[in-house]
């Protein structure tokens, strides 16, 4: 995340931990960009301080959140993790359920980088 990006005003969005109760994404307006934090607004919430560097909320316990500038990174991030668990079902305890030329497919794909 780059400061030249974060605008006061800005729409933003947080990310919820998973071991939280809170929402997956809630919306926030941004209110301060400091050499080090944002701060934002939620609503219903207190003003969070997260870093510039990583998006990640400063808290001294609990869990920490991240920001996103758009819903689409956070939705992005979720369906990549996702994807990720399925494929590597495929390929669990040493054993493949994939075909041999599934796998040179996959293979290829992954070679045209």
């Amino acid at each position: 995340m780059k400061k030249e990006d974060i605008k006061v005003g800005q729409i933003a969005f947080i990310e919820g931990s998973r071991y939280s109760g809170d929402s997956p994404i809630s919306e926030c307006e941004i209110i301060k960009v400091g050499r080090k934090y944002v701060t934002v607004k939620e609503t219903s919430r207190r003003d969070s301080k997260l870093s510039l560097k990583s998006g990640v909320e400063n808290v001294i316990y609990g869990a920490a959140r991240r920001l996103h500038l758009s819903k689409k990174s956070i939705l992005d991030k979720k369906m990549t993790e996702d994807l990720s668990k399925v494929i590597s079902g495929y390929f669990s305890y040493g054993t493949t359920k994939l075909t041999l030329e599934k796998l040179i497919k996959i293979k290829e794909i992954i070679d045209s980088k």
